[in-house]
């Protein structure tokens, strides 16, 4: 009989999250605080299913290729990936790295590419009005004809949050208004929001690992280093920091504002 570990789906609650978010266990801590993925599939194995070791670096693949496909089992939240990027023209080259079957593409309102990734469409909701885009990802009461009449008064980035006000459930809330960029997630910390840079183009997303394997960063063992002390340190010392080397996190309280240009907006609370 086919071993099959059965993910329990905890009830839609305001931030209740992926009960499999929450408890699977990553190297060194839990994903929501930018972990290590858990294996990486090398795209030459000999085998079907065969992976590297936990944190190996792939040495078959080239720096800059973009996350790494995991190994095919059956889908869960952790999954999920997506990429956001500045209404910026030399943010195309980030988004060609990313291009391979099965990826969605969400364009800004210029038609650059904004939103990159694998994601379940079931738990999408997004709609659009005039320059304004707003995708909901995660488990939410969101409605996309509810979303769209309340972005019909956006006009600016900060305002998106209005579109969401009232929603339960667990999700990231992003938003284009006019090539600026708005992005948040939980409270919680259940859904976080990472950043990089490259080739000088501003990059997020909802994973630290999928920004590491996308930058070829690599772990910073002061931050596991600090994340193993006991007692352990304030969650509001680390609220910046990641396992990976010039990967940063979003603090759960704020947001992630960009301008049309890709220059960090003043963070919103």
């Amino acid at each position: 009989m086919e071993n099959r570990e059965e993910v329990y789906e905890a009830p839609m609650r305001s931030e209740a999250g992926d009960f499999a978010e929450v408890t699977l266990g990553w190297p060194f801590g839990h994903r929501r605080d930018g972990g290590l993925p858990p294996y990486w599939l090398s795209p030459t194995a000999s085998e079907p299913g065969a992976v590297n070791p936990v944190g190996a670096r792939d040495t078959t693949r080239p720096p800059g290729a973009g996350p790494p496909d995991l190994p095919v089992r059956r889908r869960s939240a952790v999954d999920d990936w997506w990429v956001m990027l500045p209404d910026a023209p030399a943010a195309a080259a980030v988004a060609e790295r990313l291009r391979r079957d099965g990826v969605r593409r969400v364009p800004h309102a210029s038609g650059r590419p904004w939103l990159v990734g694998r994601w379940d469409a079931r738990q999408e909701v997004s709609a659009r009005a005039g320059e304004a885009r707003i995708v909901v990802l995660g488990r939410s009461t969101a409605q996309a004809g509810t979303l769209r009449r309340r972005i019909e008064r956006v006009r600016l980035p900060a305002e998106a949050e209005h579109a969401v006000t009232g929603l339960a459930g667990s999700f990231h809330v992003l938003a284009s208004v006019g090539g600026r960029v708005w992005a948040r997630g939980t409270a919680s910390a259940v859904r976080r929001v990472f950043t990089t840079h490259i080739d000088g183009v501003p990059v997020a997303a909802g994973r630290a690992d999928v920004l590491a394997a996308l930058s070829d960063a690599d772990p910073d063992p002061g931050a596991l280093a600090v994340r193993l002390l006991h007692p352990p340190v304030a969650a509001t010392v680390l609220a910046h920091r990641t396992f990976w080397r010039n990967v940063r996190a979003v603090p759960p309280q704020e947001a992630l504002v960009w301008e049309r240009d890709g220059r960090r907006g003043p963070g919103v609370r």
